[in-house]
């Protein structure tokens, strides 16, 4: 039995609450069986959070025989530098697991929820309990896929981001409807521009005003990581959130499938994307949707 296992998560982290649920669902060989297979482990090895290694400690070790063969770091949201760190200080590959497959990582969150909801629905034969803990799992992703958690701040965005080129573009033609201020409080008809405070320097999201959302807000499209493509929220989950905007909704989805991408897509926790390019040609649209999307009076 290994004594190097960590038993002091902060539980007020969304990632360690996740790795918390996660770690006591290994338990069941057809998870663990998948996830070693995902990140291309051998099926013998164990996984636990383990104590500090060379001053740093990612989320989980795994393990055979006592040798250590590589580490996994859970993040939500992104964080290359963090990965940097420990790779840098480690002998051992480190392994990311980030929000969504989009972000690049070896693996996301949102195909591990995948994975676990299609495996429901496949075998009936699940026990209630393991039922209730998987549907305990997945409540943590979706409300972290969903920037939902307290966790997270929101924070103006960088001089970087106010230079990209859809950003630029986008605060040209919206004027004084769009509100660049973290202060400013986003209402009806208006446009907001932040970013979480993981990503103050390369994150950009444009909120609009939405009763039905947690926070009152919705992203419309977001670029995460400084990376070139923008992120939007499907076709389900724009109508979902806005009942009552069916006309706005039908004009921007089409608007963004003659740009090159389909939000008709299945889901209300993907972020389907596009490179930023294929919107600049299409900017003064774009900017009338938004502003459509933000000027139709939503029920509360």
């Amino acid at each position: 039995m290994t004594d190097d296992i960590y038993l002091n998560e902060d539980l007020s982290k969304p990632e360690n609450r996740i790795n918390v649920a996660l770690f006591g669902l290994l338990g069941h060989d057809w998870l663990r069986s998948w996830l070693l297979s995902e990140l291309g482990l051998p099926a013998e090895v164990v996984i636990y959070p383990s104590k500090n290694q060379e001053e740093v400690r990612p989320d989980f070790k795994i393990a055979l025989n006592g040798t250590t063969l590589a580490w996994v770091e859970v993040e939500v949201g992104t964080d290359p530098g963090q990965i940097a760190r420990y790779r840098e200080s480690l002998s051992e590959p480190v392994i990311a697991i980030w929000s969504r497959k989009s972000d690049g990582a070896d693996l996301s969150l949102e195909e591990i929820a995948e994975f676990m909801s299609k495996r429901c629905t496949a075998s009936p034969n699940l026990t209630s309990q393991v039922l209730i803990q998987v549907r305990h799992l997945l409540l943590q992703i979706t409300q972290a896929l969903e920037g939902r958690s307290p966790y997270y701040s929101r924070v103006s965005i960088s001089d970087k981001m106010l230079n990209h080129p859809l950003v630029k573009g986008l605060r040209y033609r919206l004027g004084n409807r769009i509100l660049m201020e973290k202060e400013e409080e986003l209402r009806e008809g208006f446009l907001k521009a932040d970013a979480t405070d993981s990503e103050r320097h390369e994150g950009f999201s444009l909120q609009m005003h939405c009763p039905k959302a947690k926070k009152k807000s919705l992203s419309l499209l977001a670029i995460s990581g400084g990376r070139p493509k923008v992120q939007f929220p499907t076709e389900l989950k724009l109508r979902e959130y806005l009942p009552a905007h069916g006309p706005q909704i039908d004009a921007y989805v089409s608007l963004i499938r003659r740009c090159g991408l389909d939000l008709s897509i299945d889901s209300v926790t993907k972020r389907p994307s596009l490179h930023y390019k294929y919107l600049l040609s299409y900017l003064d649209e774009l900017a009338e949707c938004l502003l459509a999307l933000a000027d139709r009076q939503s029920p509360s």
